[in-house]
């Protein structure tokens, strides 16, 4: 009797717990998957042979995600080369499917929409910006020293660009096109007077655009500072993307990495653009979010002081300009 009682209550305790055992398997399952594409980051670039800063961006993407690891662990970067206007960037930033992150110049509905890392990626080298112009017209542009006679001209820039409204609150007539072959297009007609570009943008194109505009020429006079810096915006999904990359831009500020980086592609450019020989013209960004990392010196350069002064006078140098990137 005993032995029939003993096998009575055995039995239904072996179905409870395979029961569930059953239950937990999805559940494990799940979790197995999540472990497996938690750290899946698609980064939206542009073709870096049309634009080769796109190759920097994701060199420091890919920087600051090993830094990362031993507290992330490890990860996996696809790059998907694609051309989005802003708005669509954004919508699809926010949907995570097809891209989890990507680099633009701030704005408050990015901030609101999206995740930011406040580092900037360049350190704010793309505040600086130098216009291209008609190399014709070059005294007409030596002669402006301040924003009103700045203002007697019409710059030209892309109708959904973050700097659009920047300019527009500036008081700073302008025309709006749609693409940047176009802009310059209509540069060379005529029908705008200046072109303000970031400066390695400036520096690249008065070379790739003399082809087929032969006069169009980098302005030697004229700095804009333009207070609108870019960083790597995360999809709302993706939340420990944007914890991970901040600890890994960290990790690499604290280690001079994060310079090394940055000077081995940038310092050339900063050299040939000879900045500290402009009149520089600050604008006003009143639409800067307060959160933004003004006071952390350490994330901007400023060619007013130091070894950024020497880099923006054209001081080239082994120690400022030649230092390779790691990995290459």
């Amino acid at each position: 009797m005993k032995k029939v009682l003993s096998l009575s209550l055995t039995l239904p305790l072996a179905l409870l717990l395979a029961l569930l055992l059953l239950l937990a398997l999805p559940a494990s399952c799940q979790a197995a998957e999540a472990a497996q594409t938690e750290d899946d980051y698609v980064l939206a670039t542009r073709d870096p042979s049309q634009d080769p800063s796109q190759n920097y961006l994701a060199d420091l993407l890919r920087a600051a995600l090993e830094a990362s690891k031993p507290q992330y662990g490890p990860y996996k970067l696809s790059l998907n080369i694609i051309s989005m206007q802003r708005l669509r960037a954004r919508r699809e930033l926010e949907d995570g499917q097809l891209i989890n992150v990507n680099v633009q110049v701030t704005s408050p509905d990015w901030e609101q929409y999206l995740i930011p890392v406040r580092i900037p990626v360049d350190k704010g080298i793309t505040n600086y910006r130098i216009s291209l112009i008609d190399g014709r017209r070059q005294d007409e542009f030596s002669r402006v020293k301040t924003l009103d006679q700045l203002r007697k001209f019409t710059l030209g820039v892309g109708e959904q660009w973050a700097t659009h409204e920047l300019y527009e609150q500036n008081r700073l007539p302008l025309l709006a096109g749609n693409s940047n072959s176009g802009l310059a297009g209509m540069l060379m007609q005529g029908r705008f007077d200046y072109y303000p570009r970031s400066l390695e943008e400036a520096v690249r194109e008065e070379q790739t655009l003399a082809p087929t505009h032969p006069n169009i020429a980098m302005d030697k006079a004229l700095l804009l500072y333009v207070p609108l810096p870019r960083y790597y915006f995360v999809s709302p999904r993706k939340p420990r993307l944007a914890q991970r990359l901040t600890a890994g831009l960290e990790a690499l500020i604290a280690s001079g990495e994060y310079d090394r980086i940055f000077l081995h592609y940038y310092g050339p450019r900063i050299v040939a653009a000879q900045i500290c020989k402009r009149t520089v013209l600050q604008l006003q960004n009143p639409s800067l979010s307060p959160e933004t990392p003004l006071k952390r010196r350490a994330l901007w350069f400023d060619p007013s002081s130091g070894a950024d002064r020497d880099l923006a006078c054209g001081a080239k140098s082994a120690k400022t300009v030649a230092i390779p990137s790691p990995g290459h």
